[in-house]
């Protein structure tokens, strides 16, 4: 089980271990809660979680089997790689960049129904300012930045200052 780190107590760990902020907190960012199933709604910048259930039996899927899905949204069209989750399911972890109607598609190296030419769709919604007061996380991923060490994606100080 992982648990979420409050804001602050995330930044105090931070500043006391003196470790690179940015590459840490875009650690967190992917490791903390758990992934959202599909579902009609989410919110931008949350997890969203394809699963895959192979047809067939591999016997190495670790090193044999590549997963991924086509995600496109508004001004967005990337490939997105996944992981094998034991047994035959395979998971592909996603998130919304903006508001809007995405899609996706999958596909694999392998010549599987339970991979390949799966599709569906989720509604990405922003977040409200409250909510966003609450979890400075909800404002986007955090990517390195000269001038603050690091920085939201879209400009916010990471660090909350």
């Amino acid at each position: 089980m992982i648990t979420r780190l409050s804001p602050s107590l995330l930044t105090l760990s931070l500043l006391q271990m003196r470790i690179v902020p940015a590459l840490l907190l875009n650690v967190l960012c992917l490791a903390a809660g758990s992934a959202q199933q599909i579902a009609g709604s989410v919110h931008t910048w949350e997890k969203v979680e394809v699963t895959l259930t192979a047809e067939k039996t591999y016997d190495n899927p670790y090193a044999k089997v590549e997963v991924w899905v086509d995600l496109q949204g508004p001004e967005f069209n990337k490939r997105c790689y996944g992981f094998w989750d034991g047994g035959n399911t395979f998971k592909v972890r996603v998130l919304a960049t903006k508001p809007g109607t995405w899609h996706w598609t999958s596909h694999s190296n392998q010549d599987d129904p339970g991979l390949n030419g799966k599709e569906g769709s989720f509604q990405a919604n922003t977040w409200t300012q409250a909510e966003k007061g609450e979890n400075p996380l909800r404002r986007g991923m955090v990517v390195p930045s000269r001038l603050q060490l690091c920085a939201h994606s879209r400009g916010f100080s990471a660090l909350g200052r």
